[in-house]
């Protein structure tokens, strides 16, 4: 998990590998709500914490992601729901999608759930994202389809892990987006650009102009991809490790108060 860069709340009856998740998601809430990325208290964020990989931090039901602290948040398994109770503590409809990846992926750290209005308007086209702006040939290839079922019962968390194999990203058809990350920036950057991506494409089928595709495409979507999967340290790597620091700077400046 992304170390932060101020530990200046730590509480000492906390590790500071759960504190630092829990600073990290507070944090990606409260970008959630800057960008407008929220939707009232629906959606989640979980992170799965460092030294215990059975447990990751969630916000808790009825939650809005302005009021997200550090403190505020839930530790609960990845395995079950017996330490917590379910439309009370966490939202019975979000444990059970965030730990079937937990659980699928050993890679994912971090689940963002969100519905944004240009995900959602794109999922209502049956539209896929296409390779035709930066954010669109970012995630173009890294992108999965999966038609929302209300229930989020054992058949339809299988069928969402099988379109996260291989992915970063899943569209559900009329419904939002779930980002997955190796850390809450990489996790936070995919659904930033995720939004991008299909805002963009959106306002280009409105333009009622002819949509161009750069002649490269493929070659460009290659070189993407192939800088995340192998975790680039020059130039960028697509995973939100250049923006976290900057990010949680602009959080420091509006208001610190996820740190408490």
């Amino acid at each position: 998990m992304t170390t932060v860069t101020s530990l200046d709340t730590y509480q000492p009856d906390v590790f500071k590998s759960e504190w630092e998740t829990r600073v990290a998601v507070a944090a990606s809430y409260r970008l959630l709500a800057h960008y407008r990325l929220s939707d009232l208290s629906n959606g989640f964020i979980a992170a799965r914490i460092p030294d215990e990989p059975d447990y990751c931090i969630t916000g808790r039901f009825g939650m809005f992601s302005e009021e997200a602290t550090a403190s505020g948040l839930l530790k609960m398994s990845i395995h079950h729901t017996d330490d917590v109770e379910l439309e009370v503590d966490v939202a019975g409809a979000a444990a059970p999608l965030f730990q079937s990846v937990f659980q699928a992926r050993d890679d994912v750290n971090c689940v963002i759930h969100t519905h944004t209005k240009a995900t959602e308007t794109l999922s209502c086209l049956g539209a896929k994202i296409l390779p035709i702006s930066h954010p669109g040939l970012v995630l173009c290839a890294q992108t999965g389809y999966v038609d929302y079922a209300y229930h989020h019962d054992a058949p339809f968390c299988k069928t969402m892990v099988e379109a996260f194999e291989g992915n970063r990203c899943i569209l559900l058809g009329n419904h939002g987006m779930i980002a997955v990350g190796r850390t809450a920036a990489d996790a936070f950057f995919c659904t930033f650009t995720f939004d991008q991506a299909c805002l963009i494409q959106l306002e280009a089928y409105q333009s009622g102009r002819e949509i161009m595709f750069p002649d490269n495409v493929d070659e460009m979507m290659a070189c993407y991809t192939t800088d995340y999967t192998n975790n680039s340290e020059t130039g960028y790597s697509w995973d939100g490790k250049q923006e976290w620091g900057g990010w949680l700077r602009m959080m420091d400046q509006k208001d610190p108060s996820y740190k408490s």
